[in-house]
């Protein structure tokens, strides 16, 4: 029986929230610690040889502690696909496996933050569905690299409320809240192509406040 041993992952960036599929080798991992790192440079797993089991590191996007998971060496070599998920709330955060289209294909339905709503008290959250577009369309602008600062940085933090969610910029200082309590808040999100947070700045995106243009930069005191 042929044994494959190059894996691909595929988990979200704490940090910038963008989806990330990557390459290793099991062979890396024997006596090594593989690390994956996001394009905006966080570390966010590493992967090791404990005795007969493979030891997965991650920062978790939902309660931002570190998971550590070890997974027993005849179920990796076994399995084309495994998943590691939060012990607390159960989301999906990690899929890997022997196949890349498969892992893609998995990872397409990796929506931690979507999940995180779904498991969280219905009464929490203002309007249950307005965040959850909200999330939904500010992981797509992660994703494809539209959600940024002005002052260059492309790691954008997001803390989730009942009523908005926050995405601050380390390395400036700015803020934006994007609001999510009335169907109105979220319709300026959705004709927007992308966010760039302005430099240094305090900024909000809802109903009253929102400017009424288009584009990937949001200035709604202009």
């Amino acid at each position: 029986m042929l044994v494959t041993t190059e894996r691909v992952v595929a988990l979200r960036c704490p940090s910038c929230g963008k989806l990330g599929i990557h390459k290793f080798s099991l062979f890396s991992a024997n006596g090594a610690c593989v690390t994956v790192n996001c394009e905006c440079g966080y570390h966010k797993l590493e992967i090791s040889r404990k005795g007969r089991a493979m030891c997965v590191q991650t920062r978790c996007i939902i309660c931002e502690e570190d998971h550590v998971s070890l997974v027993p060496l005849e179920e990796v070599l076994a399995s084309d696909l495994l998943t590691l998920c939060c012990p607390y709330t159960r989301v999906d955060l990690v899929h890997w496996g022997t196949s890349e289209s498969e892992v893609i294909q998995a990872s397409q339905r990796l929506d931690p933050l979507s999940e995180m709503i779904g498991s969280v008290e219905e009464s929490y959250f203002a309007d249950r569905e307005i965040m959850s577009e909200a999330l939904r369309i500010l992981e797509r602008f992660a994703d494809t690299g539209q959600l940024t600062c002005g002052c260059g940085n492309e790691r954008i933090n997001m803390d989730v409320y009942s009523d908005k969610i926050e995405l601050a910029c380390p390395a400036c200082g700015s803020l934006l809240l994007v609001y999510a309590e009335h169907s109105s808040d979220i319709e300026p999100l959705r004709r927007l192509d992308g966010i760039t947070l302005q430099q240094g700045a305090f900024e909000c995106i809802d109903a009253v406040n929102y400017s009424g243009r288009s584009g990937t930069k949001h200035k709604p005191n202009e």
